[in-house]
């Protein structure tokens, strides 16, 4: 009877460890399923939410937003603005990037497109929202998008002891044209902020961009005033770049919403 005891225990004993090292893979394998479904699930919420948040003026992916009312203003200025119109001052809400400022202030980005359809955006439009309250809206027209060499980046991000660097200096040059820089918290030569752009496309698509910024104007002849937004860009596809923005600023009942 020992001898059959004994010769039972030495059979089943090599097969504990393997059923121990399954049940443990399983438990992993489980694991991982279950952080990874979570994560998803917590994704597809914000992705919801985000989408069925109320945007300032009525704004909202789909819709179509007419600008008409400004067309005056940039017949008046022609000669002066340094960017070309639009194509069109009526277009398609293809995407709104939200940028936390603080826990009082936000900004949307609204990207405008001509057709339903496509991807390169007309113009966006930068709604500033503080307590709840419309503060700003300008205009803004893609101008420029640049990309440093690896020697270049740093008089764009860091300068060196005899200048500043470009993005946050006192003054921008483009192209022999002069902005001044709109920001002047304290007396430091360089101001500019540092944020990141959460972008919802389709109600669907979630992106998110780094960005360091510094916003510049300069006054026109005809009391017009151009605003000039320089950024450094690092898209969700780690795409580093140099972006530059022209526009003016519009009042709330320039803009209409359909």
């Amino acid at each position: 009877m020992k001898v059959e005891t004994s010769s039972l225990v030495q059979n089943l004993s090599p097969e504990i460890p393997s059923i121990l090292v399954i049940a443990l893979f399983l438990i992993l394998i489980g694991g991982l399923y279950f952080y990874s479904d979570t994560k998803i699930r917590k994704k597809e919420r914000k992705i919801r939410e985000k989408s069925e948040q109320k945007l300032p003026l009525d704004l909202r992916i789909g819709g179509v937003v007419n600008v008409e009312a400004i067309r005056d203003r940039l017949i008046a200025n022609r000669e002066y603005f340094e960017f070309k119109f639009p194509k069109s001052l009526k277009g398609y809400i293809h995407s709104v990037g939200e940028i936390e400022i603080d826990s009082e202030t936000q900004v949307y980005n609204i990207y405008i497109v001509e057709n339903i359809d496509d991807t390169k955006h007309l113009f966006f439009l930068k709604v500033e929202v503080s307590k709840g309250e419309i503060s700003a809206v300008q205009l803004f027209i893609p101008y420029k998008t640049i990309s440093p060499s690896i020697s270049e980046w740093e008089e764009w991000l860091d300068g060196d002891e005899e200048s500043s660097p470009k993005i946050g200096s006192k003054q921008f040059d483009l192209d022999g044209v002069e902005y001044s820089r709109v920001w002047k918290r304290g007396a430091d030569e360089v101001v500019r902020t540092k944020y990141v752009e959460n972008i919802t496309e389709d109600r669907e698509i979630y992106k998110d961009t780094m960005n360091i910024s510094s916003l510049y104007s300069r006054k026109l002849p005809a009391g017009e005033t151009e605003y000039l937004y320089l950024s450094n860009v690092e898209d969700f596809e780690l795409h580093n770049y140099i972006k530059i923005e022209l526009g003016l600023a519009i009042s709330e009942s320039e803009l209409e919403v359909i």
